[in-house]
């Protein structure tokens, strides 16, 4: 019973798809139709519009007083006796207290020169 409280309870009911199923669900996906295998469609899933989201956020975080630099490459991380001082940019260095790796896929490549490795993989199609 436990076993199947779990399933229920965490995975959502699914269908699994067949290459054309996954682009009748998707059709951005049919110019890499022979790269698809197959995929798993989660109609009870619940999803949200990511870039409604994220603007909210970031109006929110700008509330609250943070500034984004928009347009600034990240060069590396100034870390000094394993505490995060700063984010070397390519317009100077930036002072921090705290930093956040939110960068999905490049997240990896940002945090690799300090021996910090991220089980991230990004999949290519």
């Amino acid at each position: 019973r436990r076993v199947f409280f779990f399933f229920f309870f965490f995975f959502p009911p699914y269908e699994v798809l067949d290459p054309d199923g996954c682009i009748r669900v998707e059709p951005a996906l049919r110019h890499v139709r022979d790269k698809i295998v197959g995929g798993l469609l989660t109609p009870k899933d619940e999803t949200g519009d990511c870039f409604k989201f994220t603007n909210a956020l970031a109006a929110k975080a700008v509330e609250l007083g943070v500034h984004f630099q928009y347009g600034t490459t990240i060069k590396g991380l100034d870390v000094q006796g394993g505490q995060a001082r700063g984010v070397i940019t390519d317009g100077g260095r930036v002072d921090a207290d705290s930093i956040v790796a939110a960068l999905g896929s490049y997240s990896p490549l940002l945090l690799k020169p300090l021996g910090i490795r991220l089980p991230m993989y990004s999949a290519l199609i």
